[in-house]
């Protein structure tokens, strides 16, 4: 389940990553710079949720020790 959650994310983090560094040329707007770094920061932020609630699930289910 932990992988089927992570993966699309990690995809978006790494993506928008590639937008805002733009190595392949600029994107053609300002906004567009903008965007990429609300849609990282938002990936990254729904990773770290996902990221907490399976731990969660796996400290109720006795799998991971605090």
């Amino acid at each position: 389940m932990s992988h089927e959650l992570r993966t699309p994310f990690n995809a978006i983090i790494g993506f928008s990553e590639l937008m805002r560094e733009q190595p392949f040329g600029p994107l053609g707007n300002a906004r567009y710079a903008e965007y990429t770094g609300l849609i990282h920061n938002s990936g990254k932020h729904l990773l770290d949720l996902i990221t907490d609630m399976l731990d969660m699930a796996m400290i109720e289910a006795g799998k991971l020790e605090l």
